[in-house]
């Protein structure tokens, strides 16, 4: 696989040694991977490596922990569950962590393997090492596609999260998938799944197995239902001077659930050049943890004459192009399709992009 494939190439990490056998191993991948920080211990500094030294390996776990996507250690297992037991929360946030022994011969996928992808950086990092890739989750020692695995590609969000395990369950225990889409989904390694689409969601307490639900729609989940929502929807926006962060909000909200669309569904809002400060827009995407692209109207005046979209001389004579809202959310997705064109509201104009989804 090309570097730039791989996701020790995208994640920010943390090597952290133990020992002076394990200083090798610390610089091999710190010389061949991209963004990654390099901790050994203080009395083994010799000024001739490129790292960071630390006195307490606990006080070090104190303060970096949060920091960083992954945490490699190049120690003992025993050592590492131990220096990490008390700070892992959740899986959807603590970062991946990897465990590899002083030799390089082990790489030990150790906590946070599907969500965080410890499970597929421990196979990277194998596969520079030239050591063994060691990953104990039952769905891959089964080689089969993991929920949470399969949301983390799709980039989804789960709901409810606690049904996680009991989706998994499903599948290694080789009970059925009841899987509800209208996207183009395929997932081979599942031997026991029928294809439902959405419109047949609510005849789903006839059939026997596990339900899962793959849409960015509002459902009414019932107990043994789990929903993959994809983040494919994109947001433009535009606003009058000064707006309010309360009346962003209103005005989105009542948008996205006139579509009756899911608000995890939402990927990021996007708005032109003129709008890159306002106020409250930055505030909405800060709260919200969301994206803010921000469209050129150079860019916009290249495509608009070829758009079926709303236009406006008087927004033309006023900003320079015929329409900002819906532009610039297509500008800022991947392919798909406008499922609103502009809308006015509260001084806001809002438009909704849908971009595809599409796992084959």
């Amino acid at each position: 696989m090309a570097k730039d494939k791989l996701l020790v190439n995208k994640k920010k990490l943390a090597v952290i040694t133990l020992t002076k056998g394990g200083i090798h191993i610390g610089a091999l991948l710190k010389n061949n991977l991209k963004d990654l920080d390099l901790y050994i211990p203080e009395k083994f500094n010799t000024g001739k490596i490129d790292c960071n030294y630390y006195r307490s390996l606990k006080d070090l776990i104190v303060e970096k922990f949060k920091e960083y996507d992954a945490l490699i250690f190049v120690m003992a297992l025993g050592i590492v569950i131990r220096l990490i037991k008390d700070y892992l929360v959740d899986k959807r946030t603590d970062p991946a962590i990897i465990t590899i022994d002083e030799q390089g011969k082990n790489v030990i996928s150790t906590a946070s393997g599907h969500l965080g992808g410890a499970n597929q950086m421990s196979q990277e990092l194998a596969d520079l090492l030239n050591a063994r890739p060691v990953i104990t989750t039952a769905t891959d020692t089964q080689g089969v596609l993991a929920v949470d695995l399969l949301s983390s590609q799709l980039d989804c969000s789960l709901e409810p999260f606690d049904l996680l395990t009991k989706a998994n369950a499903a599948l290694v225990n080789n009970r059925k998938i009841n899987l509800y889409t209208d996207y183009n989904i395929e997932v081979p390694s599942w031997k026991k799944v029928d294809f439902y689409s959405l419109d047949r969601l609510s005849y789903s307490g006839s059939k026997p197995g596990f339900d899962l639900i793959i849409s960015n729609n509002k459902h009414d989940l019932k107990d043994n239902q789990l929903q993959m929502i994809p983040k494919n929807i994109v947001i433009g926006i535009g606003a009058k001077k000064g707006i309010s962060l309360k009346d962003v909000e209103v005005s989105i909200s009542r948008i996205i659930s006139e579509l009756n669309l899911h608000k995890k569904s939402i990927k990021k809002l996007a708005t032109i050049d003129l709008k890159a400060e306002e106020p409250a827009i930055l505030e909405y995407t800060k709260k919200y943890n969301l994206e803010l692209e921000i469209i050129s109207r150079n860019k916009i005046k290249k495509i608009e004459d070829e758009l079926n979209i709303k236009k406006s001389d008087f927004v033309k004579d006023t900003i320079g192009v015929s329409a900002a809202a819906s532009p610039a959310a297509i500008l800022a997705s991947n392919q798909g399709e406008l499922l609103l064109d502009k809308i006015r509201l509260n001084g806001i104009t809002v438009s909704v992009y849908e971009e595809e989804v599409n796992y084959a």
